[in-house]
């Protein structure tokens, strides 16, 4: 809450976001019924039975955003606020169910851009950095290059047979 108070960048992905609402219904993953929230954003939060999955789409000052959604929770904006990927925004408080957005190179560089700007930063992106998928590649094969290095492959498969067959 100090943050808030400072008029700092908070942002809530998922429960973050409901954490951030003014009030939660949730009868449901905790079996509390009504609570209040954080009460930073004018959201209320409703808990269905069914789990919300999704692979949501969506522009965000016109940089396209894809993400996923994995959720009981539905918010409700309750009053003013910006829309922000199927989320809201009041100052400098945002909020979003999308886990996954951060993986848009486009919209991750506009995004932070803001929020440099909004903390007096002069932070720009680095035109010429590799973006989320090409760093994702090189770290998966860092790591597929090392098992194949340092890790008897045989011996790990043949005792993963052993315990199957227990």
């Amino acid at each position: 809450m100090d943050r808030v108070g400072r008029c700092a960048p908070v942002l809530g992905v998922c429960g973050g976001y409901q954490m951030l609402a003014r009030e939660i219904d949730d009868a449901i993953e905790s079996g509390r019924g009504m609570v209040t929230g954080l009460d930073v954003l004018p959201v209320q939060i409703g808990f269905g039975a069914d789990k919300m999955l999704g692979r949501p789409l969506g522009v965000w000052r016109g940089h396209r955003v894809q993400a996923y959604e994995i959720h009981h929770g539905v918010a409700q904006i309750t009053g003013e606020a910006e829309p922000f990927l199927d989320g809201c925004r009041l100052g400098q408080v945002w909020g979003t169910m999308w886990h996954g957005a951060f993986e848009n190179d486009d919209f991750r560089q506009a995004w932070l851009a803001e929020i440099a700007s909004a903390v007096g930063s002069d932070w720009r992106s680095d035109p010429g950095a590799p973006g989320y998928a090409a760093r994702r590649e090189t770290m998966i094969n860092t790591l597929a290059n090392a098992v194949e290095q340092h890790v008897d492959l045989r011996l790990v498969l043949a005792g993963t047979r052993v315990a199957g067959s227990l």
